[in-house]
């Protein structure tokens, strides 16, 4: 693990870039990779605020993971793709998302190595609010009839499990 970051995935993932930099220096850079493109669209802000500071983890309340099963690698895996790679990191968290979101990679993996069509899942796309958690898992065919929710016995005790409805 980078002594600058609590990622232990930090320099393989390709999630995030910035972690190595202090969180002023990446409000700085995001900033100016904010006022360049305004700037390359023609569009000249009357003022410039200055950018709005908040958590440094837990931060990242919507993403977009990729999913694939691996029967070589332990099954089913969910997370973000290897820095300059199209594997999926092998990750069972992460620092940056969400708690909530966090908190589902492992069971999500555990739920699609159960489903019958577990090769056919490409992503799944998470966007939390406060209260709320919304999933929506990329299916790449239709469903067998045993994948179908309310019968499904992988998707349910997943839902239940994880106080999901």
């Amino acid at each position: 693990m980078n002594s600058n970051t609590k990622c232990p995935y930090f320099g393989k993932c390709g999630g995030c870039t910035q972690q190595h930099m202090s969180m002023s220096a990446q409000l700085k850079g995001k900033q100016e990779k904010l006022q360049a493109f305004f700037a390359d669209c023609d569009v000249r802000p009357v003022e410039v605020l200055a950018p709005l500071d908040g958590p440094h983890w837990r931060y990242r309340y919507r993403a977009r993971l990729g999913v694939k099963f691996v029967p070589k690698r332990g099954g089913a895996l969910v997370g973000f793709r290897e820095k300059g790679q199209p594997y999926l990191l092998d990750m069972h968290g992460c620092p940056v998302l969400a708690e909530c979101i966090s908190e589902l990679i492992d069971p999500l993996r555990a739920m699609i190595g159960e489903l019958s069509i577990k090769r056919r899942l490409p992503q799944i796309e998470f966007s939390a609010g406060d209260d709320c958690l919304a999933l929506t898992i990329r299916c790449l065919d239709p469903l067998f009839e045993e994948d179908h929710i309310p019968d499904c016995d992988a998707v349910l005790p997943f839902i239940h499990e994880n106080s999901l409805r």
